[in-house]
């Protein structure tokens, strides 16, 4: 393991020591974040869990008998009588795969969800812009010379001279970077990022031209992969999803925009027509909200009460407990581990669970988190 790597997993592993500590004695929990449940070929940020593994940690949930809802979870945290350690799975965007491979999963092992949706994009052909990005720079062995992207009077160019073309290595290269872990090294790995930055920043009604335009650049249509499941549910499969037993809805924007980059009017649109469109899809108002890659400006927590919700969910690492931020509520990402790493990262966070703690994992490394 090269230094960076090691040092990050050193962090994170004090962070987990912290976090145990101070909720010792306390209602506290560990609230789970998914993506994709599917083997993508590539995934730079760790957004899919393989459905094997993602099995293997439902069945392992049902077996401690921690597993709550976010809304059950969130109502324990006021009892401080009640030194309960819960187990909370939430699932980012709307893939359609959270609702052919892992609503089975939950169905069959009887724990409950919460799935924080991109309202605006059910219903809607192709792939998630980040998801096409990621195979356009990553995947794709040929791509033009040079790019230029135009909108909402902002300009961006990018050359990828030799890298246009790149050979077997880079190739390889570029299909295992780990942005997390790794420094970009190829010219395609950097302009990947400049060009998720450029994107991310826009709002949200200029992102479809921009990408539209990336897509034909790249010679793809923009409604690439539309028959497989890395593209957002349709609406029949949404209100399916959302009508199942143990699933929770929450908000996450209407176009899945940066609340950091967007404040005020704008992001108070944002966040008030993404419940009222889930509102009108399910029938139920939403309670809860993710921000969207967790970032978010230092008055959002306002925008949402005044939009009517009562949480939110932000990509701090740690475990939730008394005295989180409800606006703030802590949470962890899980990426593609077996069970064994799995369980042993919850057990220490929360301690002794009703499972069977594994003995032959590396304690030194925290798996749960990218």
């Amino acid at each position: 393991m090269s230094v960076e790597p090691a040092l990050r997993h050193a962090k994170l592993r004090a962070a987990q020591c912290w976090s145990r500590l101070r909720t010792t004695g306390r209602p506290r929990g560990v609230v789970l974040a998914y993506h994709r449940i599917a083997h993508p070929g590539t995934d730079p940020w760790n957004l899919a869990v393989s459905p094997e593994n993602f099995a293997a940690h439902m069945a392992y949930l049902a077996s401690t008998g921690c597993a709550s809802t976010l809304d059950g979870f969130m109502g324990e945290l006021r009892d401080h009588d009640r030194p309960a350690r819960r187990i909370v799975v939430t699932f980012d965007d709307g893939y359609a795969c959270n609702f052919h491979r892992a609503l089975p999963v939950l169905n069959e092992t009887g724990v409950p969800a919460t799935l924080f949706t991109v309202s605006g994009a059910i219903g809607r052909p192709g792939a998630f812009w980040w998801d096409l990005l990621d195979r356009i720079f990553l995947e794709m062995p040929e791509l033009p010379a040079v790019l230029h992207l135009k909108a909402e009077n902002r300009s961006g160019f990018w050359s990828l001279g030799n890298d246009a073309a790149p050979g077997p290595q880079a190739m390889k290269a570029n299909a295992t970077w780990k942005p997390d872990l790794t420094a970009p090294s190829t010219p395609r790995q950097r302009i990947c990022l400049s060009v998720w930055e450029f994107i991310s920043g826009l709002n949200g009604t200029a992102q479809p031209d921009v990408v539209a335009d990336l897509a034909a650049w790249a010679g793809l249509h923009p409604d690439t992969r539309s028959d497989d499941l890395s593209r957002p549910m349709t609406m029949d499969e949404f209100r399916k999803m959302s009508a199942a037993p143990g699933i929770e809805i929450g908000g996450h924007t209407a176009t899945h925009c940066d609340l950091s980059r967007i404040q005020g009017e704008a992001a108070f649109e944002e966040i008030a027509r993404d419940r009222q469109l889930l509102t009108e899809m399910t029938g139920r108002s939403p309670k809860r909200f993710a921000y969207p890659y967790g970032r978010m400006s230092p008055g959002a927590g306002h925008l949402l009460r005044e939009a009517g919700y009562e949480a939110a969910c932000c990509s701090r690492y740690g475990v939730a407990s008394s005295d989180s931020d409800r606006f703030l509520v802590p949470r962890v990402q899980v990426i593609d581990c077996p069970v064994e790493a799995f369980a042993q990262d919850l057990q220490f966070l929360l301690g002794r669970l009703n499972g069977q703690v594994p003995q032959d994992q590396d304690a030194r490394a925290p798996h749960l988190l990218r």
